[in-house]
């Protein structure tokens, strides 16, 4: 089982690079501690001098460990053979030995598992040093990760760095730089006073890298620019962000800070509770999802279809699991617990239709409706037809009505009116029963 268990870890990886050629240093950074006694093997190295691939020795070059193996340091000697050592490309002269490659072999972690740009056969575990020199500090990956945070990955471990490092801040007035946070590795953590839109649209400002230190110095050259950064920003409900369409009383709307995709939202209602006067509505049956206005989207919109909600204060929205809704980047929302901004009503608008008719004697039609109906709206005017009804009843339910008729003999006719409403006021499309076809 141990040895599994061991086989199936996580390989590690190259997580930066950087060299100074003053110092002839070569600082080459891991993404998880290494196994020391392999990183001061000089028989995992490999270097290309003046265009020829040799083995290092410590005749030119030293190697430390820093960081609790997390960190390599490889100095090479000033001269080799006479001449002055240079990462620079095309450097070779008569007085200049060119170091244009370090390879990294079979380094390991503390778990034993060996180097995974070596296994991989593709060349990334080699290191082109003119590629690394620390006048080329530059940034590899950019993450809005917080509200207010800005995650920078760099091509080389970061020791020192200061709030001075960040130029050129083009949100809106105001905004600054609280902390830069740095451990030593090549992720840099810039935190901001003003929260960023959470899409990650606005952030955009600049690192200066003469500001920044490696193990290999300070950088150099012109600022780096940081924006159209990815976002890793959960979306959120908005405050007051359940409220009643204003163009529809039957509506709900969800708003989020960011625009939401619509790509999952047909299984959304099924990770919904929606509540309306403490009733837990069916997901299959009282309610449908989608996206909101298609100027708007940010908002994802719930139309209530519960028969007999009516002028509804009480309502929350309750996002129990969030499978369903995300952003554009593939951010899952953040779970939230709405209650409806206060003042605002819900009213369903579906209106009543007719189920069943029964003929109970030749005198007698029962008629069932799809809902409870307004009881002021169950009069015989609203019952006319050829079976002449004289008389209704409402049942105790409110969803049956009992109709009295003369005496039928052929195929006689009911006609439901308009006039008939359910508890809402939404009035039935007026239809004809005939005996014999509908009872």
């Amino acid at each position: 089982m141990k040895q599994l268990q061991k086989r199936i870890q996580k390989k590690p990886s190259l997580d930066s690079v950087v060299a100074n050629n003053r110092d002839h240093r070569v600082v080459i950074g891991f993404d998880e501690k290494m196994d020391v006694e392999t990183l001061t093997n000089y028989s995992n190295y490999l270097v290309n001098i003046d265009g020829q691939l040799r083995a290092l020795t410590p005749d030119i070059a030293d190697i430390d460990v820093l960081h609790d193996g997390q960190v390599v340091v490889v100095t090479f000697v000033e001269k080799l053979g006479g001449k002055t050592v240079s990462f620079a490309a095309n450097s070779k002269s008569s007085t200049v030995t060119e170091v244009s490659e370090i390879h990294v072999l079979g380094v390991k972690d503390v778990a034993g598992n060996l180097l995974s740009n070596f296994t991989a056969n593709n060349n990334s575990n080699k290191i082109i040093l003119d590629d690394a020199l620390n006048n080329n500090l530059r940034i590899t990956e950019k993450t809005l990760v917080g509200p207010n945070t800005v995650e920078l990955k760099f091509n080389a471990g970061i020791v020192g760095a200061s709030n001075a490092a960040i130029k050129n801040i083009t949100l809106a007035t105001g905004q600054t730089v609280d902390s830069v946070e740095y451990n030593g590795s090549s992720v840099v953590k810039v935190h901001f006073n003003k929260n960023f839109k959470a899409d990650a649209s606005d952030v955009a400002f600049e690192i200066d890298p003469s500001e920044l230190e490696t193990l290999a110095g300070y950088g150099s050259g012109s600022n780096l620019p940081v924006a159209s950064v990815d976002d890793e920003v959960s979306p959120s409900l908005v405050t007051d962000g359940l409220t009643v369409k204003a163009t529809a009383t039957d509506v709900l709307q969800l708003t989020f800070d960011e625009n939401i995709s619509d790509a999952a939202l047909g299984l959304l209602a099924s990770d919904l509770e929606i509540r309306v006067n403490g009733s837990l509505l069916n997901t299959r049956t009282d309610f449908t999802v989608s996206t909101g206005d298609a100027a708007n989207d940010k908002v994802i919109e719930i139309k209530i279809i519960k028969n007999g909600v009516v002028a509804a204060e009480d309502v929350t929205v309750n996002l129990t699991n969030d499978r369903y809704i995300q952003d554009a980047s593939g951010n899952s929302v953040n779970l939230f617990n709405a209650r409806l901004l206060a003042g605002d009503e819900v009213t369903e608008t579906v209106a009543p239709t007719v189920e069943s008719a029964e003929e109970k004697s030749t005198t007698s039609v029962a008629i069932t409706f799809s809902e409870k109906l307004d009881e002021s709206t169950v009069i015989p005017a609203n019952f006319t037809g050829t079976a002449t009804p004289s008389a209704v009843s409402l049942s105790a339910d409110g969803k049956t009505v009992t109709v009295t008729v003369g005496t039928m003999s052929g195929t006689e006719t009911i006609i439901v009116g308009a006039g008939v409403k359910d508890l809402a006021g939404n009035a039935i499309t007026a239809k004809t029963l005939t005996r014999g076809t509908d009872f």
